[in-house]
């Protein structure tokens, strides 16, 4: 199994500070393979994209690993995004955009920077 690329690990570090900022809860690979993932992931955002969260990938992995990732999210009912390169630094309006394109499927009320617009309703 590999280990994380350059970009992936940047990306994971704004999505650490993105958690903080946001108040997400993020579910983080184990060693590098992942939480029974089949395949190296980036970060599983839980409470947006799914009731399951949504599990994130780099989008200039190779082939395989895209299929099996997409393929083992989509058994359990997990989304999967793959995340460009903008993600390797954190902005505020990109990443709450983002979350608010995957939606809210939380406990509760929603985070209070929410507001739920999907890019396609922009």
């Amino acid at each position: 199994m590999r280990g994380p690329s350059v970009v992936e690990r940047l990306v994971s570090v704004a999505w650490d500070v993105a958690a903080g900022d946001l108040g997400l809860s993020l579910i983080r690979p184990i060693g590098g393979a992942g939480v029974n993932a089949p395949t190296p992931y980036v970060v599983w955002v839980e409470h947006f994209g799914s009731t399951e969260g949504a599990l994130c990938g780099v989008i200039d992995a190779e082939e395989p690993e895209r299929e099996a990732l997409n393929s083992w999210a989509h058994d359990r009912g997990i989304h999967c995004s793959w995340l460009s390169h903008r993600y390797a630094v954190y902005d505020r309006d990109l990443f709450a955009g983002t979350l608010d394109d995957w939606s809210w499927f939380g406990p509760g009320d929603t985070p209070g920077w929410y507001i739920g617009l999907p890019w396609a309703d922009e």
